[in-house]
């Protein structure tokens, strides 16, 4: 261990990035795990990952305040001054702690990857062709190269999930017409006659829909529409004054809230948080929030259906049979 010290307990980051790349660096790291028993649980490079961590914790995990990040960075510690007869203890300690670290590290990167792409999609279509070609084009290249990084990181699997990701397009109008001032009326009385039917109703359409506009939430949004759990906490709370059901509705509406705001534009962002702030506010109006929910989500669908008229008109894609059948 005390070998590995030296050689890679450099000043420079560049110079102990490439230290550990040295075949003798690697054959030295194998050995000491190998001497220990633990080479077949443990990869070489997971294992010097805590040298460069070590020197340089704030450039590789981040801020340290995160639980996950200075989780890792006490284990760190622990291999290089705790007791040496620990060492073993310590080294596969810290070796879950980073995997663990990495793999939610590469979760949020997918995520980036995922949003960024489509953000370019976006941008393309708000571009007019004539005047803005060349910014048209780069955003393309920029779009390559991110699906080539998503390769890198998740294979042909997570390059095809990207590609087959197309933005939910629905009618505004269909929408307001099926969804107006009497169906919430109707939900309202049925919620106050202990009938949850319509309720549940529009919970599943939201998690399905949401999940279409935000997929990398799809098992959140699963967890969080709970149908049975939801009815049984909605009943005590309203007839029982329940508290823990009412915290687990609140809970229930903010993480909805939430779910919405990955999605929609950041433009929107105010009046969804002024929605949230009403959540903890006196009693809760589940209906009231739903149809909260229902408002930002038509802004969203009207959003993208403004992209997509935007991008017909570019094209010469317009549809004028309405016109006509008026005349």
């Amino acid at each position: 261990m005390e070998d590995l010290k030296k050689s890679l307990f450099l000043e420079e980051f560049e110079d102990i990035q490439e230290k550990m790349q040295d075949t003798s660096i690697h054959y030295k790291a194998t050995k000491l795990l190998t001497g220990y028993k633990i080479d077949n649980n443990i990869k070489t490079k997971d294992f010097l990952s805590c040298f460069i961590i070590y020197k340089y914790p704030d450039d590789i995990l981040g801020d340290l305040t995160f639980e996950i990040n200075k989780n890792v960075y006490d284990a760190v510690n622990k291999i290089f001054n705790d007791d040496e007869t620990n060492l073993k203890t310590n080294i596969i300690r810290y070796v879950y702690l980073f995997k663990k670290w990495k793999n939610e590290d590469k979760t949020i990167l997918i995520e980036q990857i995922f949003h960024e792409y489509h953000q370019l999609t976006l941008d393309i279509l708000n571009c007019v062709e004539e005047e803005d070609s060349d910014k048209i084009k780069y955003f393309e290249n920029v779009k390559n190269d991110i699906l080539n990084e998503a390769e890198k990181i998740g294979g042909e699997i997570l390059k095809n999930k990207i590609l087959s990701y197309t933005p939910i397009v629905v009618s505004v109008k269909e929408l307001k017409e099926q969804y107006d001032k009497a169906y919430w009326d109707k939900m309202k009385l049925d919620y106050d006659n202990n009938n949850y039917e319509m309720i549940i109703s529009l919970l599943n359409f939201y998690k399905e829909t949401f999940k279409k506009l935000s997929p990398f939430n799809s098992e959140e949004l699963n967890l969080i529409v709970n149908n049975d759990n939801i009815e049984d906490n909605l009943y005590k709370m309203k007839n029982d004054n329940n508290d823990e059901a009412t915290e687990f509705i609140k809970l229930v509406t903010s993480q909805l809230f939430n779910i919405i705001k990955t999605f929609q534009s950041p433009i929107h962002d105010m009046e969804l948080e002024s929605y949230k702030a009403q959540i903890h506010v006196g009693e809760l109006d589940f209906v009231k929030m739903l149809h909260n929910m229902f408002i930002l989500f038509n802004k969203t669908i009207d959003d993208l259906n403004n992209i997509k008229n935007s991008t017909n008109n570019r094209h010469g894609d317009n549809d004028d049979s309405d016109d006509s059948d008026d005349e």
